[in-house]
């Protein structure tokens, strides 16, 4: 975050471990642009457990409510502002614990299908800016199985590259974070890297 804050960048690029490496370009750029920027978490997880709620204690299955103000007190007293619930897009989820699914009906947290409900969901929104999650388990296991957490279900990796694609022809994408992603096989890095190509991520922006 230090080093966010003193080069003041007006976009960033992320590549990270777990998705607790999204805290700080999240809360960096929404306070940048003074909260008017949505967060599109495409994740097979909502990440919106709380420390009192975790069933696991790890912190990349909370940084989504973290970055909503509740979360561990090391983290959240580094966050200048806290998201608020009608910023986030959740796309491709469908792995939720019950107290997760609580607090979003009980907030203005918007679930989406990958491609033209979310596009829709996104331009009505209001937002002039948007940040890009990706972890790579929001890709159907069938096509990339190199994920941390591979879960079943969710898009090709054609179907997000075309989504991509059209949020980039769309909207102002001031960040992106791709994490999650193992390595552990040499032909997934190409596929990665096809997604952001194919769906316009990589270009004169970032």
């Amino acid at each position: 975050m230090n080093i966010l804050q003193e080069t003041s960048p007006e976009r960033v690029f992320t590549v990270g471990g777990t998705c607790g490496t999204e805290a700080a370009p999240v809360s960096y750029l929404n306070n940048r642009y003074d909260g008017d920027i949505a967060v599109i978490w495409f994740d097979a997880h909502a990440d919106l457990n709380s420390p009192d709620t975790s069933p696991s204690g790890h912190f990349h299955g909370m940084v989504l409510r973290t970055l909503l103000g509740n979360g561990p007190d090391v983290f959240c007293e580094n966050i200048d502002r806290p998201i608020i619930s009608r910023q986030v897009f959740l796309a491709g989820v469908r792995d939720m614990d019950k107290v997760e699914k609580q607090y979003i009906e009980s907030s203005n947290v918007t679930i989406c299908e990958i491609g033209n409900d979310l596009i829709n969901q996104i331009a009505t929104s209001g937002f002039s800016k948007i940040y890009v999650h990706i972890d790579v388990d929001v890709i159907n296991p069938d096509h990339f199985s190199d994920s941390l957490m591979p879960t079943q279900g969710g898009p090709s990796c054609e179907q997000l590259s075309e989504c991509l694609s059209e949020l980039v022809k769309r909207f102002d994408i001031v960040g992106v974070g791709i994490v999650e992603y193992c390595g552990r096989q040499s032909k997934s890095a190409n596929q990665i890297s096809r997604i952001l190509i194919e769906g316009g991520i990589i270009n004169d922006s970032f």
